[in-house]
């Protein structure tokens, strides 16, 4: 009788280490995409900017006070991770993402037309899928640059 209780016993520890799990899974973390404008860093909330690209306005033939979002041409070559953002037929906006903890939404409708900062969120003209962040090189005032842009990561 004793050693069919420690094969059972044996039977049940082993049964219960292989129902176990070796490694949880860690919780996806808030990646933080930086870019260097003029010198000087700047970081964004990877989860804000996709937010963002969802919440900004999109569709087709927008026109807003500020004159954001508009299309994004792709002048500087950026690389997208999202391939579709890269297909010729995907039509990109460019909208600002705004500084700091807590940013604010660009006030996209409102005359005079805020200082839009340096740096974009790009996503899909119809659907808002988030293609990335860029900041132009230099920082000028309205957010007007020659350097082009660079993406963050």
């Amino acid at each position: 009788m004793v050693p069919i209780k420690v094969k059972f016993f044996l039977a049940l520890l082993v049964g219960t280490a292989l129902a176990t799990p070796l490694a949880t899974p860690v919780e996806a973390r808030d990646r933080r995409l930086t870019c260097t404008v003029a010198g000087k860093k700047v970081s964004f909330s990877e989860d804000y900017a996709k937010s963002l690209a969802k919440k900004a306005p999109s569709g087709k033939n927008i026109h807003t006070a500020s004159g954001y979002p508009h299309e994004f041409q792709n002048l500087d070559h950026i690389k997208w991770d999202n391939k579709a953002c890269m297909s010729k037929n995907v039509k990109t906006l460019e909208f600002p993402i705004l500084e700091g903890k807590n940013p604010k939404m660009y006030p996209w409708n409102k005359r005079p037309r805020e200082e839009p900062g340096p740096c974009r969120v790009v996503y899909s003209e119809t659907d808002g899928h988030y293609c990335g962040v860029m900041c132009h090189k230099d920082r000028k005032p309205n957010g007007d640059d020659q350097k082009g842009f660079n993406r963050c990561v």
